[in-house]
């Protein structure tokens, strides 16, 4: 625990781990955004309150991508029947409609 370079990864390697793993466990927003973008089965714990501001982003994320179930407090069992078993498709469509808003807003941007 005291060795901080044992857990420090890249970003190369952070996303390799994320790619290549069957199910991630994490409590960050970016573990939550990358295994959502990489349809990766994952659960969220989150500690103490779970209103707090910390996991305010990752709250939207998941409510955004319509995955809330994903997440869990530490003090509770996990109950999902099959946590490896996730349906991306409200993802994908999400993600196709706010790409299409950031293309509009920088082509709009970009003509002034």
């Amino acid at each position: 625990m005291n060795n901080f370079n044992h857990y420090a990864t890249g970003i190369e390697e952070f996303l390799y781990l994320i790619d290549h793993a069957t199910l991630i466990c994490t409590n960050s927003f970016h573990g939550t955004a990358f295994s959502s973008l990489l349809k990766k089965p994952f659960i969220v714990y989150r500690a103490g309150n779970l209103r707090t501001a910390r996991f305010s982003r990752v709250n939207s994320l998941l409510e955004l991508f319509g995955l809330s179930e994903r997440a869990t407090d530490l003090k509770l069992k996990i109950d999902l029947d099959d946590p490896f078993k996730i349906d991306f498709s409200r993802c994908e469509k999400v993600l196709s409609a706010e790409r299409e808003k950031a293309f509009d807003f920088l082509k709009n941007a970009l003509r002034r």
